[in-house]
């Protein structure tokens, strides 16, 4: 019989805690309820309509506003390019531009006769050094170049045996010594 009490004792807990929690939920629910009644009730969908209408006329302003300022932009910079080009005098130009070409042209010839003058003066510097360094120079002032058979040139007797060719080149013609 205990147990029996015991188990009744158990479920009539159960219960009243289910009833309690059930209470709580539906008092919540109804919670929820009342407070999203409220606000759909107390909603103007007019006002909101009112109220979103004028913010797309407002942006509507805007965009017109600033595709406005944007055109009259353009347009500005359209006669101001337009006036340009009307008031470009393209003959003048090309005058300004053929006297700076032949300017820069006599410029060139001058700078290229300079340089070529300076270039032969030069050549002539250096085709005296040569000719002042050429062993024909050595030549002329008596003295003469000897080399055996093979062309190479003599510098000293021990170089040559007693009838070897020896070929001896002087300012004016060559003899061959046997």
């Amino acid at each position: 019989m205990d147990l029996l009490r015991q188990h009744r004792q158990r479920s009539d807990e159960m219960t009243s805690r289910l009833a309690l929690g059930l209470r709580a939920r539906l008092q919540q629910s109804r919670k929820r309820f009342n407070v999203t009644h409220l606000r759909i009730v107390s909603f103007d969908f007019h006002k909101q309509i009112v109220r979103l209408r004028n913010r797309t006329n407002d942006f509507a302003s805007r965009i017109e506003r600033a595709l406005r300022a944007r055109v009259a932009q353009a347009r500005r910079r359209y006669g101001a390019d337009h006036l340009r080009l009307v008031s470009f005098d393209f003959r003048r130009k090309v005058a300004e531009f053929r006297l700076l070409l032949e300017r820069r042209q006599t410029e060139l010839g001058k700078r290229g006769e300079r340089l070529l003058r300076a270039k032969r003066e030069r050549l002539e510097r250096l085709r005296l050094q040569l000719e002042e360094r050429s062993p024909l120079r050595v030549l002329e002032r008596g003295y003469a170049i000897a080399t055996d058979a093979a062309g190479n040139v003599l510098r000293a007797s021990d170089q040559v045996n007693q009838g070897d060719t020896v070929n001896v080149q002087l300012h004016r013609g060559a003899s061959v010594q046997k």
